[in-house]
């Protein structure tokens, strides 16, 4: 599986779901949502959902370039008697997984915590058991890409804590740090390089 995580703003995450709805007739499927709902297609609607989530939202992104079949959905009974629905990440699809963590206030004062991207090497068919459908070159390209949007102008982050490497700070990110917003993931404070 490849995953990247990184720590971004608003207008970060907006410029990404602006490339994919560009470049890739991008489709957004807000997780937890039912699988009649149609997807999200806009970056308006994108950012709309991700401004009014009571959490930080998971998307499951889907595109003419990449995808071959429909998402598998799974559902779950609640303690209180609801259904839940849940995207099941690698059936179906193909399509990337992202969440979206949006900036919060915690004790140290304003925040940003890593969001991240990921996808599979291959998922598994939902239309013919036991085949798997391997990651199309479209979808690998595009996530070539977006590893670049994320590094332009971002930075590396070393954890304050250990010195070890962390996310990258997309650019926002990058400039909200300096302004005194911190970026954590768990316990960890990171920080970007040449800021320390």
């Amino acid at each position: 599986m490849a995953e990247l995580s990184f720590f971004a703003t608003e207008d970060d995450h907006e410029a990404l779901v602006t490339l994919l709805v560009s470049e890739y007739g991008a489709r957004f499927v807000l997780d937890g949502t039912l699988p009649s709902e149609p997807p999200l297609t806009t970056v308006a609607s994108v950012m709309s959902a991700l401004r009014s989530a009571k959490h930080d939202p998971r998307f499951f992104v889907v595109s003419p370039s990449w995808q071959v079949e429909a998402l598998q959905y799974g559902y779950v009974q609640t303690t209180t008697g609801t259904t839940r629905h849940f995207v099941r990440p690698r059936n179906g699809g193909p399509s990337f997984d992202c969440l979206a963590s949006r900036p919060r206030v915690g004790d140290e004062g304003p925040q940003l915590v890593a969001s991240w991207l990921s996808n599979f090497t291959d998922y598994y068919s939902v239309n013919r058991p036991g085949v798997s459908i391997p990651r199309p070159a479209a979808m690998a390209a595009a996530y070539k890409t977006l590893r670049g949007i994320i590094a332009r102008g971002g930075k590396r982050t070393d954890v304050q804590e250990t010195q070890k490497p962390g996310p990258m700070a997309m650019r926002g990110a990058s400039m909200a740090f300096a302004q005194g917003t911190w970026l954590r993931v768990g316990d960890w404070h990171h920080v970007p390089r040449g800021d320390a």
